[in-house]
């Protein structure tokens, strides 16, 4: 794959340590995580893979990885992120791939 993932993920569900766990997940494939910390809602229903960077491959590798589909994967780009990828893990978590 050459260059690494940088990716951050952020609990939206409110759910104690699910962000930690995904970390874990992600990190066990070879994703580099930066950043683990809470999203700015605690009520996020679906997890979402956010592209930063405008180019969509590593968000739905991402997505891939964690069982979410096509349908979760948005672009919300941002020049002052430093990680190509953001993960807000929703209330679904329990479906994604890391629980199984």
């Amino acid at each position: 794959m050459g260059r690494s993932i940088q990716v951050e993920v952020l609990n939206g569900c409110g759910v104690p340590n699910v962000a930690s766990k995904v970390t874990s997940y992600l990190r066990g494939r070879g994703i580099d995580v930066v950043d683990v910390r809470n999203y700015k809602a605690s009520d996020v229903k679906k997890t979402l893979v956010i592209d930063r960077v405008g180019n969509l491959a590593p968000a739905k590798q991402i997505a891939q990885i964690l069982g979410i589909g096509p349908q979760n994967v948005i672009q919300q780009l941002n020049p002052d992120y430093f990680v190509q990828v953001s993960v807000v893990v929703g209330k679904d978590f329990q479906t994604l791939k890391f629980m199984q």
